[in-house]
């Protein structure tokens, strides 16, 4: 697991600058009402937000928003949901967590956090009491939403961990900051520097809430401030406040060195971005000039010259870092003055192809411990108790006979969405009931394909993709439509594909929503979980996750059908229906007598069944003894005979 993204960070009082935000919102979790802070800062409520979990004010603390908490008891899973934004335009999240020990247990949690389906952090308060109500943890995030509004959910990562949270920020960035920003990629932030200041900057000083924190001492380093009566930052597109570009920290010799930076022992991909302002006039004899290299990768295309009252950026990506990489600033043999840093932004590039890119990290000192693994994305355990504006049927069988169930493009909606993704393949083809398949390459970038050797099973099940590294790996950008009702299927065949005959175990998570564990006993054996829900955007993903270190997540086929128009509309709003398990499948008394009866109707008018069973299965039944299949709905155990 990622080490947290959580920064152990300080507020700080600041005058009054009014600044406008094209798109924000700030949500008190916990609180019922609206206010106005000292900053001008509108916070709500989250009444609206979310349907699960508990409030709790902390005693003894007064500070809002972090003197107000939900969290949650039960549940694998609770979500925030319909949080606005703007679509398309790249938008940062903040979570905030002040514990404090408010339920007097004396034990920080640890729990996951999922911001939107596909990008994962990983929250762990080590502290239980602060005593300092200037002081809370916090995980970040900006990407760029593919609709207008968003979820974030806490996971349960441990049965003795209520997930918590104090607040969530939410602010809508201009256009062409962090542009380099791929459409199904996120920004984990792992650690943002302001050299040269002795205190952390924040809203209102940066009009889109980005926290930076001082670059700590060094008795290698010294402090500048910059004589411009200002500074233009037009040429630094990701905005960095003036106030940040003000202040630089250069070397007393040729080199700076930053290490100790906020990230793991194995490494991420990560952003880099820098940012310089020449803080003197220069004479003409005086010159800055110096390279940046992250370990050995120049940062930018060749030597950085600072210019006087205005702001450089240059920026790295894609470049695996560990918490061992260093920052390196090295003045051109020409370079009368040494080199100098104004600011820098350091995150993790989470890919939602893969279902996240891991925690973040940072701190106020510049470094991070960086002590976990990270796993190139990981997406939460389970989700028992979904929180959150779905209407969800989830249909969980047991194990097949080799033979496709009876299911398909009679459940097709009237405008026929479908896809049908062969995993592990990249080549299409269509099956004797024409059906087509396409690859898998479109969905997913990771994990390795493989092939099965059977005569007795259809085409799309001789192959798979499984994945033998990574905590989560996904398949997303999977079409869907909004609003409407949709089926999506995985199947899963083994066949001894790694030839290892083992049993294998682990979770598939629907849209980023709702969880099952999978277990796979039968090496010769179908296994079918499926998912019937409304989509809140047209886009949904699949994601399998790692709960055993010896196991690695497979899958076989994903079948996504659009359903027709007054299917399953007794499925409320937040609802989930689960059929059967792989621990909990179709029950009976073991000797029970039953017969099986054909109709003898010509035809079955089925208009009468708004869910819309084939004639098919209709025109057989059994009848006897005993006969029953469980149905559950949340909680609620819904019997049919």
């Amino acid at each position: 697991m990622m080490a947290a993204l959580l920064h152990l960070i300080t507020l700080f009082s600041l005058s009054a600058i009014i600044l406008t935000l094209a798109e924000s919102i700030s949500i008190d979790c916990g609180s019922t009402g609206s206010y106005v802070d000292s900053n001008n800062v509108t916070w709500v409520g989250d009444k609206g937000f979310v349907t699960t979990g508990e409030p709790m004010k902390i005693p003894d603390v007064v500070t809002k928003p972090i003197n107000t908490l939900r969290y949650f008891p039960s549940g694998q899973s609770n979500c925030y949901t319909n949080i606005p934004v703007t679509k398309r335009r790249n938008t940062l999240v903040r979570t905030k967590f002040y514990y404090e020990n408010y339920d007097g247990n004396f034990s920080p949690p640890s729990f996951d956090l999922v911001y939107d389906g596909k990008h994962r952090d990983s929250v762990e308060i080590t502290e239980s009491l602060l005593n300092d109500e200037e002081t809370y943890y916090y995980s970040e995030l900006i990407f760029s939403p593919a609709n207008e509004n968003i979820s974030i959910c806490l996971f349960r990562t441990s049965p003795s961990d209520n997930p918590f949270i104090s607040s969530i920020e939410v602010y809508s960035l201009d256009v062409g900051m962090y542009a380099d920003l791929g459409p199904n990629e996120g920004l984990i932030t792992r650690q943002r520097t302001t050299c040269g200041a002795k205190e952390s900057i924040s809203y209102p000083l940066d009009p889109y809430g980005r926290p930076w924190y001082p670059l700590g001492s060094d008795d290698t380093l010294a402090d500048l401030t910059t004589s411009a009566p200002s500074i233009d930052i037009t040429g630094a597109s990701n905005k960095p406040p003036e106030v940040v570009m003000s202040k630089a920290t250069s070397s007393l010799g040729k080199i700076i060195k930053l290490s100790n930076l906020a990230l793991p022992l194995t490494g991420l991909p990560v952003y880099l971005a820098l940012y310089f302002s020449e803080p003197q006039s220069l004479g003409r004899t005086q010159k800055r000039s110096f390279n940046v290299f992250l370990d050995d990768t120049q940062v930018g295309s060749g030597p950085i010259v600072p210019v006087f009252g205005k702001a450089t950026q240059v920026v790295l990506r894609d470049v695996v870092a560990t918490s061992g990489s260093q920052i390196v600033f090295q003045s051109t043999d020409d370079s009368v003055l040494p080199p100098i840093i104004n600011g820098l932004e350091l995150y993790a590039i989470s890919n939602s192809r893969n279902g996240g890119g891991g925690g973040g990290g940072g701190d106020h000192s510049g470094g991070g411990n960086g002590d976990s693994e990270g796993s190139g994305g990981a997406i939460p355990r389970a989700n028992n108790a979904v929180g959150g504006l779905y209407s969800v049927l989830t249909i969980w069988h047991g194990t097949g006979t080799g033979m496709s169930p009876l299911v398909g493009q009679q459940f097709a909606s009237d405008t026929n969405d479908s896809v049908n993704i062969d995993c592990g393949t990249s080549s299409s083809s269509v099956d004797d009931n024409n059906i087509k398949w396409v690859g898998d390459k479109d969905f997913i970038t990771y994990g390795e394909s493989s092939t099965v050797s059977s005569t007795t099973v259809e085409k799309s099940l001789t192959t798979l993709r499984y994945f033998p590294t990574g905590k989560s790996n996904c398949y997303s950008n999977i079409p869907v439509t909004i609003g409407g009702k949709m089926l999506v299927r995985t199947r899963f065949y083994y066949g001894n594909y790694d030839g290892r005959s083992s049993s294998t175990t682990f979770q598939v998570m629907f849209d980023g929503n709702h969880s099952r564990t999978i277990l796979i006993s039968s090496a010769f054996d179908i296994y079918i979980l499926e998912l019937i829900f409304v989509p809140a955007s047209g886009e949904t993903s699949v994601c399998f996750v790692r709960t055993s270190s010896s196991s690695n997540p497979f899958v076989s086929s994903i079948e996504v059908v659009g359903m027709a128009s007054g299917m399953y509309d007794e499925i409320g709003p937040g609802e989930v229906l689960f059929y059967g398990s792989t621990k909990l499948e179709l029950r009976y008394r073991p000797n029970f007598l039953y017969t099986v009866t054909t109709s003898t109707a010509t035809s079955i008018d089925t208009s009468m069944a708004s869910n819309k069973p084939p004639e098919i299965v209709l025109q057989n039944s059994w009848s006897g003894q005993w006969l029953k299949t469980y149905f559950y709905l949340e909680s609620l155990i819904v019997l049919e005979t």
